[in-house]
């Protein structure tokens, strides 16, 4: 039976402004699906009261941070994490931007008792050479150094006013030089960093993922990152396994399932 506090906010938020949202959105059938997975999955180990409060906590991040991420995208991976929160290890987001992923993550984290690694330069995107990105989405995105920038302070102001701070551990800097030294079990991993260089980093953690284990991307729909994604080579020349599958949900919006047996 709902709490009459959330059932208050139930109210003021179902269905004016989560209905709207949702309808607006991008890929209103695939954020419905996992909304409807949130409330009713028995995978979840949570009452309906706890499932809506986090829905509504989830909405209101993107009613008050800036974000470059349609609602399904986080959405899908959190779903995740709470259908399998028994799995060992922690959560891993690379690529903060602003915060407003981190805050959901964040939220979810706390829920399943698990640590969230927020990995960032917080200083926007690096200097690369990756070609100018004819999207699959019909558009064409230059990305340029600085860009997707938001400060330390930003994304630590916006986690703790909205999220759960108390979840979250930061690591700053470029992935090339803070990916190195990690090496702890990670159960999911959701990555926005939308250059090749930066996935070439980021992939070096692939090995870190336990079995049964998820890598969520929202940059499937450029072609030089896809490439990489889908490159033999590539993984096991440089990552040192066989090609991870990767199931697309969306033009942007995909995950690689783990490879049995790949973490020493």
């Amino acid at each position: 039976m709902l709490s009459k506090q959330v059932a208050k906010h139930a109210r003021k938020f179902f269905p004016a402004y989560v209905i709207v949202r949702t309808l607006k959105g991008k890929s209103v059938l695939l954020t419905l699906k996992f909304i409807v997975r949130l409330l009713i999955s028995k995978r979840i180990r949570l009452s309906l009261s706890h499932r809506i409060a986090l829905l509504i906590q989830m909405y209101r991040i993107d009613q008050n941070v800036p974000s470059a991420h349609s609602f399904d995208e986080y959405l899908a991976c959190c779903v995740f994490i709470l259908e399998n929160d028994t799995l060992e290890g922690s959560i891993l987001e690379a690529g903060a931007y602003k915060g407003a992923g981190t805050a959901k993550l964040s939220i979810v984290a706390r829920a399943c008792r698990k640590k969230l690694f927020v990995f960032d330069s917080f200083a926007g995107l690096p200097n690369h050479s990756d070609p100018v990105a004819i999207t699959t989405l019909g558009y064409t995105r230059r990305f340029a150094k600085g860009d997707y920038c938001g400060t330390f302070n930003e994304v630590l102001s916006n986690v703790t006013k909205y999220g759960a701070i108390e979840s979250c551990v930061f690591v700053r800097g470029y992935f090339e030089e803070t990916i190195r030294d990690f090496n702890e079990p990670l159960m999911a991993v959701f990555s926005d960093v939308d250059l090749v260089s930066s996935y070439k980093s980021c992939f070096q953690l692939f090995p870190c993922l336990v079995e049964g284990g998820k890598w969520f991307t929202q940059d499937a729909h450029i072609p030089a990152v896809y490439n990489l994604f889908v490159d033999d080579r590539f993984w096991e020349n440089d990552i040192g396994i066989k090609k991870p599958q990767l199931t697309l949900l969306s033009r942007r919006l995909g995950y690689f399932s783990s490879i049995p047996a790949i973490r020493s």
